[in-house]
């Protein structure tokens, strides 16, 4: 399985510290094979919409046009499958909406966050299709945004829907910034979506203070002994936690034990959460 949702900070790391490699298109081809429209990628139209962003990035990257001619197909089926479930009023039908599992309890956090990734990955998908030369598909496209734009969602407090409000223009950098990421340091930043915290901290010029919640949060991590990036990380786990790099002394906390799925499931070592790896390359 190819988690395609994980895989877009994935591929900024490896952009960022190998370049261009073949695991980026075959897992992107992989999953695309595996996921018959129209069915969604992994189950959820969110992780679909993280493959489009995908493909955008990759293709800015690269200039690989032949590898991107071959995506044309599915890409632009994906784009009307979208376009099918928005309203007039731009709010959305798509079933299984999943932003990652530190939001999954904040319904209009993850109603907000999956609008405005919507909105990236269509307009993402419309200019690579525009590219392809399919004018009569990007006109499509266009249509999809301006009924999105009729929405106005509640970021619902969560600084991981209102760092994608702001980097996909829903909200002001500035004011999201200033209103709520900027509060209360790394309290509410998460694993995946850090990265999209720090995106929008630096759309917000907002560098010095980025760079303290990297100290802050990825350092939190560091702190207990980490040599990889952890797939889930709050920092108020750190309160009496043990280094996991030694046995737990009694009145410690574990934190790969104590804050864990059932029997140490939780992995030390997750790509989705290397996101300042590429932030600050």
């Amino acid at each position: 399985m190819v988690w395609i949702g994980d895989m877009h900070p994935e591929v900024a790391t490896i952009q960022a510290a190998f370049g261009q490699t073949g695991i980026v298109p075959q897992s992107l081809d992989f999953v695309r094979d595996r996921t018959p429209l129209p069915d969604w990628m992994n189950t959820f139209p969110s992780y679909s919409a993280w493959w489009m962003i995908i493909q955008h990035d990759w293709y800015m990257y690269t200039s690989d046009k032949t590898y991107l001619t071959e995506q044309k197909d599915y890409l632009v089926t994906l784009l009307d499958l979208m376009g099918s479930h928005i309203n007039d009023d731009g709010t959305n039908t798509m079933p299984n909406p999943f932003l990652d599992w530190p939001t999954a309890h904040n319904e209009k956090g993850v109603n907000a966050g999956v609008h405005a990734l919507f909105v990236l990955a269509i307009e993402k998908a419309t200019h690579l299709i525009e590219i392809l030369g399919e004018t009569t598909a990007a006109e499509r496209g266009r249509s999809y945004l301006a009924s999105l734009a009729n929405y106005q969602p509640d970021h619902g407090n969560s600084k991981q829907a209102a760092a994608l409000l702001a980097l996909s223009g829903k909200e002001q950098a500035e004011q999201i910034n200033q209103d709520l990421l900027s509060q209360g340091g790394a309290k509410g930043v998460s694993t995946f979506y850090g990265y999209y915290i720090l995106q929008a901290k630096a759309e917000a010029k907002d560098f010095t203070e980025a760079l303290d919640l990297i100290r802050e949060y990825w350092g939190g991590m560091l702190q207990l002994g980490a040599s990889t990036f952890w797939e889930d990380f709050n920092i108020e786990w750190l309160k009496n936690a043990a280094r996991i790099d030694q046995l737990t002394p009694e009145g410690k906390v574990d934190v790969h034990g104590d804050h864990c799925y059932v029997g140490y499931r939780h992995s030390l070592c997750h790509g989705w959460a290397s996101g300042p790896t590429a932030w600050l390359s």
